[in-house]
């Protein structure tokens, strides 16, 4: 009875040391002191399995040689049978290690024959490791050693457990910690504007949204309907209701998608923002927060929409000079129209990137085959020669295959090296003038045709009329003669 109540006060003073520790570390080293002080043993060790339970750590053994120790290090437990027993959750107690196979021969060899037992620190039906106790000499275990023993480790497991869940919890308040700050960092560096809103109301932004609302608070409390609503608009000039705001329908489960919206600023100018929000949902699926993420888009509105005009123009240009832009790149065999093709020449504007062999194959296969060695040849003389200007004629094919005469001018691009990689050019159709250039070439060759007959029907007359004029002329001629030559000059 009195060895009893040795034990259970020596418990109780156990328990009370463990009360203010914290580390697995600090917990084991109490444990090993304790119950070999208690069980008059000669060491006393603490082991914990890893996470996945294959394999045993040491964490503090007090009375062992260090060859002892440093044998154990971090061993699998099909190593070890009494770990491997333990992990089972069964106590082993034997009053011989060397008539136990189980236990580590080292110890035997370093103490001598002597009793061992090894108990498991489980807690909720798991084993979270096992304490060992050496002695260096044989001897049998009593029933209150064994309860003593078996308690204690008991205590010290529920320790173990709440030492793993306080450096667990450590951990995750360092992660969520390290977290925080490493998203305040990246939304510092990021060059749009990001709104983070919690469930408590508060609302965490970056620098950029400054830029764009006028304000350098980083953080606020106030409710998202609240933040800036009098200032938000729809892009007809309408003003957002509360319910409306991007981040306020995040916050109820909705997500928003390129949305844009005019934003007044204090200086009382409008600005035009692309705006994308969503919910942010736990493991569980529980919606924690939102964030809504936007950037100014005035700028490029206002260069879209010069843009456009731009094009609208080109297109009319293009329709009054009966001209198709293309863009040959050889590096990616791609050849674009301007517009116009399918007007002028019927193609798709597709047409080349659907052909198998590519925008170049495409546009060969549509020259004339009568033009297309000429074509080509002409084309490489260019090329060849370093020259950035490639202008020449031949007969297109149509969608409908017949052909049109067609004027292609087309600037060479070149790399440092001088190599062309890509082609700039515009196709005119051109048969309305060859047409008529046709036309004039009959003309002048029908012209030519006529002088030279008349020609011919006029050299016989004027030869005798000139044979006349100088017989006057230079022969002297009596009254009658003279009268008889004008008469045939006459008829001449």
């Amino acid at each position: 009875m009195t060895e009893t109540l040795e034990y259970s006060q020596r418990i109780h003073r156990v328990v009370a040391s463990l009360s203010p520790l914290v580390t697995a570390t600090e917990i084991a080293d109490a444990m090993v002191h304790e119950i070999a002080q208690a069980l008059g043993a000669r060491a006393a060790s603490v082991f914990l399995f890893d996470d996945a339970r294959d394999r045993s750590v040491v964490v503090r053994a007090v009375g062992y040689p260090p060859e002892v120790i440093e044998g154990w290090g971090s061993r699998s437990m099909a190593a070890s049978g009494v770990v491997s027993a333990v992990r089972a959750g069964e106590p082993l107690f034997t009053s011989s290690r060397a008539r136990d196979p189980r236990f580590d021969a080292a110890v035997s060899a370093a103490f001598g024959d002597g009793a061992a037992c090894v108990a498991p620190l489980a807690v909720g039906g798991r084993v979270l490791g096992c304490l060992g106790v050496s002695f260096d000499h044989v001897r049998e275990f009593s029933p209150e050693e064994r309860e003593f023993v078996l308690t204690l480790t008991g205590h010290c497991a529920q320790s173990l457990e709440r030492a793993r869940l306080y450096e667990a919890e450590q951990t995750a308040r360092a992660a969520a910690d390290a977290a925080r700050r490493q998203l305040e960092a990246v939304l510092e560096q990021l060059p749009i504007a990001v709104v983070v809103r919690g469930v408590d109301g508060k609302m965490l932004l970056n620098d950029a949204v400054g830029a764009i609302y006028g304000t350098t608070v980083r953080r606020t409390a106030l409710a998202p309907d609240e933040f800036r609503v009098a200032l938000s608009k729809h892009v007809d000039g309408t003003p957002y209701a509360q319910s409306e705001l991007p981040i306020v329908r995040a916050f109820q489960g909705q997500s928003v998608a390129n949305e844009e919206m005019l934003l007044t600023r204090a200086d009382g100018t409008d600005r035009r923002l692309r705006v994308n929000a969503a919910p942010i949902r736990d493991a569980a699926g529980a919606l924690f927060s939102a964030v809504a993420v936007f950037s100014d888009i005035t700028e490029n509105h206002r260069v879209e929409a010069e843009l456009r005009e731009s094009e609208a123009r080109y297109a009319a240009v293009m329709r009054a000079t009966n001209d198709v832009i293309w863009d040959y790149d050889f590096s990616r065999d791609t050849l674009h129209w301007s517009g116009g093709e399918d007007r002028i020449f019927g193609h798709a504007p597709d047409a080349a990137a659907r052909h198998p062999g590519g925008g170049w194959s495409w546009w060969l296969e549509k020259i004339h085959p009568d033009d297309r060695a000429g074509t080509i040849a002409a084309y490489e003389r260019v090329r060849d020669a370093g020259a950035d200007l490639f202008v020449h004629e031949y007969r297109f094919q149509r969608a409908d295959g017949s052909y049109v005469a067609t004027l292609d001018r087309c600037l060479l691009q070149r790399d440092a090296g001088g190599a062309v990689v890509r082609l700039i050019g515009a196709m005119a159709d051109i048969s309305e003038q060859r047409r008529l250039f046709d036309e004039l070439r009959a003309s002048v060759s029908v012209r030519d045709d006529f002088l030279s007959s008349a020609g011919h029907e006029l050299r016989t007359p004027l030869a005798a009329l000139s044979a006349q004029l100088v017989g006057l002329k230079q022969l002297p001629l009596d009254d009658a003669r003279r009268a008889h030559k004008l008469d045939a000059a006459e008829r001449q």
